[in-house]
């Protein structure tokens, strides 16, 4: 799900989407990818003690171990400046953040969403943030008369840049290459899905 910024985090975020060693900050212009490993203090090579071999959970104390990370920040080029964000899928539950002393930085009843709609990013096209299997996607949505030329994605902070043979946007990061693939494109005709080619 995405998480609402109700004034918990700078206010350019919008949106905060969790995966497993991923961090998906939404913003009217972008998303800034933070990748990250949280390395246990309890793992050595010569420590082969059931104990150190056991997972951790979130509720372990991990005042003494080291995160490794890298963040990744994507904007769209040449954007209209003219964004609006719309969540739906509201969920029922919510998030409360009581973080420090100061109680104006606090947030309760923070809404959950199950997709972000960035409308407008360029005239006639919205950009649709979701989860299909577990995995974070997003999509272009091109209104009729559009020119899909507008879109231009500019990437600050990786170690490296590359389409594969498999046509695969890959980034290099400190913990390995990241893929975003799986790219298709289709048309709606008379209701049904019909595949565009893409490149």
């Amino acid at each position: 799900f995405f998480i609402s910024n109700k004034g918990q985090w700078s206010p350019e975020v919008k949106y905060l989407a969790q995966l497993g060693g991923l961090n998906v900050w939404i913003t009217k212009s972008g998303v800034v990818y933070d990748y990250y490993q949280i390395i246990h203090s309890k793992d050595t090579s010569s420590d082969n003690s059931p104990l150190n071999r056991m997972p951790f959970s979130k509720f372990d104390n991990h005042i003494n171990d080291t995160i490794k990370g890298q963040g990744i920040k994507m904007e769209f080029e040449g954007a209209s400046g003219d964004e609006t964000v719309e969540p739906s899928g509201k969920q029922t539950a919510y998030y409360n953040y009581f973080i420090g002393n100061d109680s104006t930085k606090w947030a309760s009843f923070v809404a959950l969403y199950n997709e972000v709609l960035i409308k407008n990013v360029y005239p006639g096209i919205d950009c649709r943030y979701y989860f299909d299997n577990g995995q974070l996607r997003y999509d272009f949505n091109v209104n009729p008369g559009a020119d899909i030329s507008q879109i231009q994605m500019k990437y600050e902070g990786q170690d490296g840049l590359k389409i594969n043979n498999d046509c695969n946007l890959c980034l290099k990061t400190i913990l390995g290459e990241v893929k975003q693939g799986s790219i298709f494109a289709y048309q709606e005709i008379n209701s049904e899905k019909k595949e565009v080619k893409c490149e």
